[in-house]
């Protein structure tokens, strides 16, 4: 019965070290003249050696996974996200391992816990913690990480977001400028999250009333919220554009608003931050905040894939992707 090779049998039989067959595996061959590179890949073909998974790991001190943590995987935003990161690992040889935190910290605490003590390479991250010593403390250990679609307060780490302060502000304008009067907020939880926090802000530069309406953990369906939106809207005939901070409350108000008969004489207008084209099929005429969580990954993957490479990252670098409103 045939034993399969292992890299001790390939030094063995091209004649040099183990770690000569090492470095020729991680295609570091600077340093070695050709005729003994030529001799590692002779010995290699002659053994049909395929390094496993747990060796090469042992070699070389690396695993190629990238632990990915999106707050919430049923969001088509996170899936997409999650796309561009893998396309960019993937063409480098590193395997994307997908966390979701469902927008609960503790359940995040306990997977930061989970990858800290695992051999993964890097981490990027859409994280519900609000500081970079948070993450530390989780983690327990130095592991390269990059933030993608949010900041954390205190923070050194180098992140992708959108440009979400400018485009909230310039949509509200467009708004103000067409003769609403007045800008109804819906979003989850604001505190601590910076993307709801930046677009909030953004929104209130231009109009500095504009009603927040918090939607409960619990109301999954927004019917709480709903009712409390109509009372709002039914109480004066103010023009009103409605300002959705996320897909998934439009997706669940727009049918609502217009069974109700809200937007039929033009007082009323919704528009947010969605990335699919579910919101337009419902109702054509609406313009929305398009952002690109796709370009969002992907640049997030290059970014952490340069700091493995040793390139050295500037401490708090910024990568900008424009959202697009149409």
């Amino acid at each position: 019965m045939n034993t399969k090779a292992n890299i001790k049998d390939v030094a063995s039989k091209a004649t040099v070290s183990i770690a000569t067959v090492s470095r020729f595996l991680n295609g570091k061959t600077e340093r070695m003249s050709k005729e003994t590179a030529l001799k590692v890949q002779a010995a290699i073909k002659e053994l049909n050696y395929v390094p496993n998974d747990a060796a090469r790991q042992m070699i070389t001190k690396k695993s190629r996974m990238i632990a990915t943590i999106v707050a919430d995987v049923d969001d088509y935003f996170a899936t997409e996200m999650f796309k561009g990161i893998s396309s960019i690992l993937d063409a480098q040889g590193y395997t994307a391992v997908l966390f979701d935190s469902d927008t609960d910290k503790n359940r995040e605490q306990g997977i930061l816990k989970i990858i800290g003590e695992k051999s993964f390479d890097g981490l990027i991250m859409q994280p519900m913690l609000k500081t970079e010593a948070d993450l530390r403390v989780a983690v327990k250990r130095n592991l390269p990480t990059i933030i993608v679609d949010r900041e954390l307060s205190d923070s050194n780490l180098a992140n992708v977001v959108t440009n979400n302060f400018d485009i909230s502000q310039q949509v509200t304008k467009y708004y103000m400028n067409q003769g609403f009067e007045r800008v109804i907020v819906i979003t989850g939880e604001l505190s601590g999250v910076s993307t709801r926090e930046e677009r909030y802000s953004g929104i209130r530069s231009v109009s500095s009333d504009a009603i927040l309406m918090e939607v409960p953990s619990g109301d999954t369906k927004l019917s709480h919220t709903y009712d409390k939106l109509k009372n709002t809207l039914i109480r004066d005939d103010k023009r009103t554009v409605i300002f959705a901070l996320k897909e998934r409350w439009l997706l669940h108000l727009l049918p609502k608003i217009m069974a109700d008969g809200f937007m039929a004489n033009q007082q009323v207008a919704v528009t947010g931050f969605s990335d699919t084209e579910v919101i337009k099929a419902i109702n054509p005429g609406t313009s929305l905040i398009n952002q690109n969580p796709f370009l969002l990954g992907a640049s997030a993957a290059e970014l952490l894939l340069n700091e493995l490479n040793g390139e050295i990252v500037t401490k708090n670098k910024k990568i900008i992707i424009p959202a697009e409103f149409k």
